[in-house]
């Protein structure tokens, strides 16, 4: 059930910020963030997809990372399977990517 309801998270993150902004209003963050860290494989691939999605928005990210995103995201691409690995790393890198990006702006 977990690995179901983290892919049809994912499925609708995918590209639809209005269904983004609904999930973190919703607080579907920390369950996500919770999976990556007690889920069953699928459901940490699941998730962290799901998560990535959910960072495709700047606005977005900082909720993210201020509900532990990044100490999961860690602790899974050290820990999870090689795919949970990669899309851990994934968003660890987008984050930084951006949030690096507005530093120099600033």
């Amino acid at each position: 059930m977990q690995e179901q309801a983290a892919a049809t998270l994912s499925d609708l993150a995918y590209g639809d910020e209005m269904m983004q902004e609904r999930i973190i209003d919703e607080g579907g963050v920390p369950p996500l963030l919770m999976l990556l860290r007690i889920g069953s494989e699928l459901a940490q691939e699941h998730a962290a997809r799901a998560i990535w999605h959910l960072c495709a928005t700047t606005d977005n990210q900082g909720v993210i990372v201020d509900c532990g995103a990044i100490a999961e995201l860690v602790a899974l691409s050290k820990t999870g399977s090689a795919k949970a690995q990669e899309l851990a790393a994934a968003v660890v890198s987008d984050l930084a990517k951006v949030n690096s990006a507005s530093l120099r702006i600033a």
